[in-house]
């Protein structure tokens, strides 16, 4: 068994998609074993999308993500982190095929509804940064 986080974004739980976007997961065969809504502030997404900083679209990012709440959830199963990036879809959600999470509710590159872990390393960085807890909290 192994984890992986993800959050749903501000789009996803304004236009109330949050019960469909789980179903998807759990129908791909991971667990939801945590879910935590949060408003998150400016240093955390900061941190979070350090990676994008030097991107023309990171001020509207980070605007975004400021914008409303974000639900943090933790999926388990196994090969967790690539389950779940299966199932959500590419990075540029107009391309996602249809079956994948972006590509059924994704309205735009920004508004792509979900935001999920790539890799191990970035569990351990996002789990201790958004949970503020030990990623060894999780067995993985």
């Amino acid at each position: 068994m192994s984890y992986g986080i993800g959050i749903l974004k501000p789009d996803c739980l304004k236009r109330k998609l949050e019960t469909e976007v789980y179903d998807m997961i759990i129908a791909s065969g991971l667990k939801i074993v945590f879910k935590k809504r949060v408003q998150l502030s400016f240093e955390k997404v900061e941190e979070l999308y350090r990676d994008w900083v030097s991107k023309d679209f990171y001020p509207g990012l980070l605007e975004y993500m400021l914008s409303a709440e974000v639900e943090i959830f933790i999926v388990e199963g196994d090969n967790a982190i690539s389950e779940l990036q299966s199932i959500v879809g590419g990075r540029d959600s107009l391309l996602s095929p249809d079956l994948t999470i972006r590509g059924k509710f994704a309205t735009s590159l920004r508004e792509n509804i979900i935001h999920s872990t790539s890799n191990q390393e970035t569990f351990v960085r996002e789990t201790e940064l958004l949970l503020e807890v030990e990623a060894n909290q999780w067995i993985y």
